[in-house]
């Protein structure tokens, strides 16, 4: 799911109405939806962190001058006909195009699932601040 989405939702679920009880009764689903979210895009996350480790490890090999040409034909990729030594790898690595989009995708991925915990943090405290809502009420009406 895009972020944008799961912000949009968020912007819609969060607001509250004044019928404190029945806002109070939505907290639990709310919980479930979003922690629903939250396993699976952890899921995906894992997915990606192993499909890029992966993708390293091929990189490595294309730059070094050790992959098999089965995997040149299965990527379409050129050979990499220069030498580079073993030091200057990681400077290929960090500057790599294939492996730079999937990082990108990679922290994209993790700051989603940080603005779910936020989500579930405030779901969290939700039923405090209908209760807040209601002592407040009560003091204003001067009960």
């Amino acid at each position: 799911m895009l972020i944008e989405n799961i912000k949009e939702e968020w912007q819609k679920d969060s607001s509250m109405s004044s019928d404190y009880h029945r806002e109070s009764m939505k907290t639990p689903q709310l919980h479930s939806k979003y922690l629903n979210y939250y396993f699976d895009e952890k899921k995906a996350l894992t997915r990606m962190s192993k499909a890029l480790a992966k993708m390293r490890r091929i990189r490595f090999e294309y730059y070094t001058g050790t992959i098999n040409p089965e995997m040149l034909d299965k990527f379409k990729w050129e050979p990499f006909l220069r030498k580079i030594l073993k030091s200057e790898v990681d400077m290929y690595l960090d500057a790599d195009d294939v492996l730079s989009t999937m990082q990108i995708d990679h922290t994209d991925q993790k700051e989603k699932i940080k603005f779910i915990e936020e989500v579930l943090k405030q779901l969290g405290q939700r039923n405090f601040q209908i209760k807040e809502a209601i002592t407040w009420q009560k003091f204003v009406a001067g009960n």
